[in-house]
């Protein structure tokens, strides 16, 4: 678990990236956790945050391949955590990274997660992923689960599968087209036990989010708003046939009842 001190955060998606600046031990605000999940711009947004802040110094530590073992993943985040000197972790003002919310069962209270959530279409676009045949979709109902391409785990709920991963094993949901017999445990998982703590907005509320994190934080908060204007206006090309889009959109059932809660967060949606 060595780290390097940096100045400045790194551009390699593959570190957790934690900014210590000069706190009272007694801290009135949670460490704020910004993970870099899947489509959501949060990268671009850390960037920007981090080149307005005057003070702090980096420490990156790379996060180890383990296979997509989640349960080996919050073992590691818990035992960085834990061998992190007492002074440095009372100096942690914010955590980002694609694994930064594996930090948040870890802190409890101590923390608090900001999350952005894009329109699922928009979002399967953005994961570089090949997408799957019209045909394959259409058979995906028919289709045996544990002969069900695991290629298609990666296009199927990645918003919801990163906020999970966290408290429950992702793996464990299955590929489906639309919501599966146990859709209910994963809507029980998502909406009761992770959402609530999470402050999780969509992507077009990005520059909302922009101001609260440098509320917190500090910084100039011109330059961190642009940057997710940009985020929030940044187009993304969906597919144009709609029976497709229609296939996707039940692949993602979960990614869509989560952009759906986004939207109305008094959680009248979906």
């Amino acid at each position: 678990m060595t780290a390097v001190i940096e100045m400045r955060p790194s551009d390699d998606h593959t570190v957790l990236e934690l900014l210590l600046t000069e706190r009272d031990a007694q801290r009135q605000a949670p460490i704020v956790l910004l993970p870099q999940a899947p489509a959501s711009g949060a990268d671009a947004i850390a960037r920007s945050l981090a080149d307005s802040l005057e003070l702090g110094r980096w420490r990156l530590f790379p996060v180890p391949d383990l296979g997509g073992d989640v349960v080996a993943l919050r073992a590691w985040h818990r035992d960085l955590w834990a061998a992190m000197p007492t002074a440095d972790r009372d100096s942690v003002a914010l955590v980002t990274g694609v694994t930064a919310g594996y930090l948040a069962p870890v802190l409890a209270d101590g923390a608090r997660t900001t999350a952005l959530v894009r329109e699922p279409l928009a979002a399967v676009g953005m994961t570089g992923e090949t997408l799957p045949k019209r045909r394959a979709l259409e058979r995906l109902a028919e289709t045996p689960v544990d002969e069900i391409p695991s290629r298609l785990r990666r296009i199927a709920n990645p918003q919801s599968r990163a906020l999970l991963a966290p408290w429950h094993d992702p793996a464990e949901l299955i590929v489906s087209a639309g919501p599966p017999d146990d859709a209910d445990r994963w809507r029980d998982a998502l909406f009761g036990d992770v959402l609530p703590n999470l402050d999780a907005a969509t992507v077009e509320q990005a520059p909302e989010v922009a101001r609260a994190l440098v509320r917190s934080l500090g910084g100039r908060p011109k330059p961190v708003v642009q940057a997710a204007k940009a985020v929030a206006d940044g187009g993304v090309e969906v597919p144009e046939d709609p029976e497709y889009a229609e296939l996707l959109l039940g692949l993602n059932w979960l990614d869509a009842e989560l952009y759906a809660r986004c939207v109305q967060p008094s959680g009248q949606a979906g």
